[in-house]
C-alpha cells in the first residue's frame, strides 16, 4: 500500500487547483468574446424524435408541415438540411414509444 503526502503537499495542490481555475476561466471567456456563450448549446433536453427526409429537389416547410397535418405533428419544427433534404423534429404523442 503506498502513501501520499497530501496534506504536507497541500501548497503544490492549491497552486495546481488555482491554474486549473484560471486556465477554465480563460477558456469560458475566451469562447464568450468569440461565439457569444461560453458553454455549447447543441445538447437538447426536449425529448421527441428528429427525422432527416431526403427529398430528391428543394421543399418549402408549409408543404411538409400540410403533410403532417393528418398525422397531427402539425407543430413539429422543420428545417431544410442542404439542398435536397428537411429534417423534422416533433414530440412523441401520447401512449406511443
Amino acid at each position: 500500500m503506498s502513501k501520499i503526502d497530501f496534506i504536507g503537499r497541500s501548497k503544490i495542490w492549491l497552486v495546481i487547483s488555482i491554474v486549473v481555475f484560471a486556465f477554465v476561466t480563460t477558456t469560458l471567456i475566451v469562447r464568450h468574446t468569440t461565439n457569444g456563450f461560453p458553454v455549447e448549446r447543441s445538447i437538447e433536453f426536449t425529448g421527441g424524435s428528429l427525422v432527416t427526409v431526403k427529398t430528391g429537389e428543394a421543399v418549402k416547410a408549409g408543404d411538409v408541415r400540410k403533410l403532417l397535418k393528418p398525422l397531427k405533428l402539425s407543430k413539429s419544427i422543420i428545417q431544410p438540411v442542404g439542398n435536397d433534404s428537411v429534417m423534422i423534429r416533433y414530440n412523441s404523442q401520447k401512449g406511443q414509444n
